[in-house]
């Protein structure tokens, strides 16, 4: 399987994990991730309604030594870094210094993508320098200088389609030094004084310079080696610094505790410390979807972005994450805040992968973007008599390489007349049962029933079930096409 359906397929996942969320449950299923190797460590923060759900550190810090991971490590945060430096370009929108209109080409003369890129495209992805040019042509350590790396990038032509989302660092690099030219400032320094400090944010940091406050602070880096097939030490913080200057695409570092202020920032309209830092109008304006990828909204200003609301309110979640293995997301109606922090950058989609489950949980209402409920009417039902669903009742187990627990099990069930499938007995995620809705010849989708009618399915999703003689002997799910896994029956419900 690869690692994009890998990552979708533990979406399914969190449709069989529900409430509650025990601190154990999470333990075992990451204490598995670490004996197997697939992890080093991770820290997960949640918090709902203001009120810490859970905060644990697990596995290690420096693995070598035998270090044990601690909640009050800081981490590289990477690309979390870019909502801070898209807040931080908003206040100079709104202080009159910038404009969300001023063409790239006014503040970097030798911009060669569209002479149409605004500053509103950068912060929105969508300015034509994205996707492969713009995060994979240059390595930020051959600079010295923001400028240096900044002009260097933005003669080569872009290869993105303008007003087209497409995710890049070089937009947020350019951001960051239109920032330092329009003001006179450097660009760190703006973040640090507008932002990190009114925030009460005391441990996070917009470049890494070891001195004796650090001291056992920062988190032991690790990255995956395809090859090998392992985590192999990346980085050890008694080593030199990576960078000469802040990279406003990524470059800060800091603590979950600490990012957590940020994300409850946007919660509460821009006001931090009784403090307003930025206005209602331009924080609405950052979490609203402006670039769009398949026409579909996604991305916001520095946040991947949920659908729009149709009052007007706060979408039901933003999220982002990063590429050392950091993930941030919010959700305004609960004000909730799930964070996920592991020193494990280019994971095998594990880290992805378990930010998932979490949003699946059901901790929060908005399930997540990868799992969208559709209308019924694009779909169509078939009916099936009770004792024709009954044929397809019983426990199902099987193994899956990449998950913790060899004998993964599925129960199929019968309540209320409808079928629902959920994690079986035997594992340590929490058990929540979905509907099976049936739409062909022993094939069915997720499904969701209110007051016994048909609201919406989930249609990337397919759950088939094979006959050997005539009797439902195995049962196979699949992920847009691919299968994800299949599981051998073993009995009737009991």
């Amino acid at each position: 399987m690869n690692r994009a359906c890998r990552t979708v397929f533990v979406l399914l996942l969190g449709v069989f994990s529900g409430l509650p969320l025990h601190a154990q449950d999470v333990g075992n299923e990451i204490g598995s991730w670490i004996a197997n190797g697939d992890l080093v460590g991770a820290e997960l923060l949640i918090i709902r309604d203001g009120e810490t759900v859970l905060h644990e550190a697990y596995g290690w810090d420096d693995r070598e030594a035998r270090t044990p991971l601690r909640t009050d490590l800081i981490y590289s945060l990477a690309s979390l870094t870019k909502p801070v430096t898209a807040l931080a370009v908003l206040m100079l929108v709104e202080d009159g210094t910038l404009s969300l209109d001023d063409p790239v080409s006014r503040h970097i003369p030798d911009f060669a993508g569209d002479p149409r890129a605004t500053v509103h495209d950068l912060l929105a992805q969508t300015s034509g320098d994205g996707g492969e040019h713009g995060n994979g042509a240059y390595n930020v350590y051959d600079f010295e200088t923001l400028r240096d790396w900044v002009e260097d990038w933005a003669v080569v032509e872009a290869t993105a389609d303008y007003g087209e989302f497409a995710y890049s660092n070089f937009n947020y690099a350019a951001l960051a030094l239109i920032a330092e030219r329009a003001s006179g400032i450097p660009f760190g320094e703006i973040v640090t004084r507008r932002i990190l400090e009114p925030a009460g944010m005391e441990d996070t940091y917009v470049s890494f310079s070891p001195d004796s406050s650090w001291a056992g602070r920062v988190a032991t880096s690790y990255t995956w080696d395809e090859e090998a097939g392992r985590y192999e030490l990346f980085w050890r913080p008694d080593q030199p610094q990576r960078w000469n200057f802040f990279p406003a695409a990524f470059g800060l570092w800091g603590t979950a505790a600490d990012y957590a202020k940020f994300v409850t920032l946007w919660f509460d309209l821009g006001v931090a410390g009784g403090q307003r830092l930025v206005s209602e109008t331009m924080l609405r304006a950052a979490l609203t979807p402006h670039g769009l990828a398949n026409g579909e909204p996604v991305y916001g200003y520095g946040w991947f972005v949920g659908p729009p609301r149709e009052d007007g309110g706060l979408p039901l979640s933003f999220r982002h994450s990063g590429g050392r293995g950091t993930y941030a997301a919010g959700y305004p109606d609960e004000r909730g805040i799930v964070l996920y922090f592991t020193q494990s950058g280019d994971a095998p989609g594990h880290h992805l992968a378990f930010s998932s489950w979490i949003e699946m949980s059901g901790l929060f209402e908005y399930p997540g973007p990868d799992m969208v409920w559709v209308e019924e009417t694009n779909i169509r039902e078939i009916y099936l008599t009770v004792t024709q669903q009954a044929d397809y009742v019983g426990l199902f187990r099987g193994t899956v390489p990449w998950l913790a627990e060899a004998d993964w099990e599925v129960e199929i069930s019968l309540r209320h007349g409808v079928l629902q499938m959920s994690r079986g007995r035997s594992g340590s995620l929490p058990r929540h049962r979905v509907h099976l809705v049936p739409i062909g010849d022993d094939l069915f989708v997720f499904g969701r029933y209110e007051d016994g009618d048909l609201v919406g399915v989930d249609l990337p999703a397919r759950v088939k079930f094979l006959r050997e003689d005539g009797r439902v002997t195995r049962l196979e799910v699949s992920v847009g096409g691919e299968v994800a896994f299949v599981v051998d029956r073993i009995g009737a419900e009991g």
